[in-house]
């Protein structure tokens, strides 16, 4: 029940993060139980590396992004958390239901279309006509009276305010990728969450399957297959501005859009460090080492991209040869990858089969 025209999260302090999504599932874990966990830590547990690329039938532009896309809910298994994601047709029962949440005082992450936030199109100068609905923010207050919504997004210390209106349209956009669909989610936390080995077992498993057995061909190593192949020829998929378009939203996705640098695989590899203290194994040393890599090829990448798009508006010819070459290092990178992360998850299992000498003696 609303009973008040303004209400606000009191106790609501902010941690500043990297990436959307492992930022606010950060901040709310802090905010439940006091405790801090590393974004590397909940990107890891919610299965987070994966690759995306795909077209919207009717649509000029790529879609490029190296995340998967159900890290919450992954996360939140993992570790018993309680998060329901609930959707609204309507914008008014939608934002209602904001309101009641937060006047029990409870944080809200919603999913919006970041490029209808005027604070983010400010920062990273945004193209217009380009929308992505799977960026998530809280919200964390509002004030009817004066039609505002107060929210907190990964990158920015303080809080945004926000019209009601300008946040309705964020979180109702139906035309882009991951339409928001005016999402909201319910969070339930235990007071503590732990991290196991078997967590971290099980949350590489999952990245395994979702990299080699996605549900679609948009997605995982199909679509890095597809990525690799295609992007050099994008020129002849459209017009010089579609061309220019697309390589500068890729690269901005690759590079500066909350990857935390290199197309998340920094995050990730700081996962793999992470996971050491649970893991012992060469494979996942080894495998961390990989990634350390494909975060600075991925990040060059980004700026081969860029160039190229440079060149193409002042009609400088342009070598396709690093680009090329970039590209296929980054595939063998990726393959080689998760092939260590398979041996990690094998060699664990087959280890965790065997009783050890002792356990032998004392059965």
């Amino acid at each position: 029940m609303i009973t008040s025209p303004r209400c606000s999260v009191h106790s609501y302090k902010h941690l500043l993060g990297t990436h959307c999504v492992t930022a606010a599932l950060r901040n709310l874990v802090h905010y439940y139980t006091g405790e801090v966990m590393s974004e590397a830590m909940i990107f890891g547990l919610g299965s987070g590396l994966n690759f995306t690329y795909i077209r919207r039938p009717g649509s000029n532009f790529f879609l490029t992004m190296g995340r998967g896309t159900e890290i919450e809910t992954l996360f939140a298994d993992l570790v018993n958390i309680d998060l329901d994601c609930v959707l609204f047709r309507e914008r008014g029962p939608a934002w209602q239901f904001v309101q009641e949440l937060i006047t029990e005082q409870h944080p809200v992450m919603v999913d919006t279309d970041m490029f209808h936030l005027p604070y983010m199109i400010q920062s990273h100068n945004l193209m217009p006509d380009i929308h992505f609905g799977g960026h998530k923010i809280l919200v964390t207050g509002y004030d009817m009276t004066l039609g505002r919504a107060s929210v907190y997004d990964y990158a920015w210390r303080d809080e945004q305010t926000l019209d009601c209106e300008v946040l309705a349209d964020a979180r109702s956009t139906p035309k882009c990728p991951s339409p928001p669909a005016n999402a909201a989610y319910l969070f339930r936390c235990p007071r503590r969450v732990e991290v196991t080995r078997q967590t971290i077992l099980l949350s590489l498993s999952r990245t395994l399957a979702h990299m080699r057995n996605p549900a679609s061909n948009h997605v995982g190593l199909p679509a890095l297959d597809r990525f690799t192949r295609q992007v050099l020829n994008w020129a002849r998929l459209g017009g010089a501005e579609q061309l220019e378009t697309n390589l500068r939203l890729a690269s901005f996705m690759f590079q500066r859009a909350g990857t935390g640098g290199g197309n998340y695989r920094a995050l990730f590899t700081r996962f793999l460090d992470e996971s050491s203290r649970y893991v012992q194994s060469d494979s996942l040393d080894r495998a961390a080492r990989v990634y350390r890599q494909l975060a600075i090829l991925w990040r060059d990448l980004s700026v081969l991209l860029s160039q190229w798009a440079d060149a193409h508006v002042t009609g400088r010819d342009s070598d396709p040869g690093l680009l090329s070459a970039t590209l296929r290092d980054i595939w063998s990178a990726e393959v080689l990858g998760l092939e260590l992360i398979e041996d990690v998850v094998h060699s664990s299992a087959t280890t965790q089969a065997q009783p050890t000498m002792k356990e032998f003696l004392c059965q």
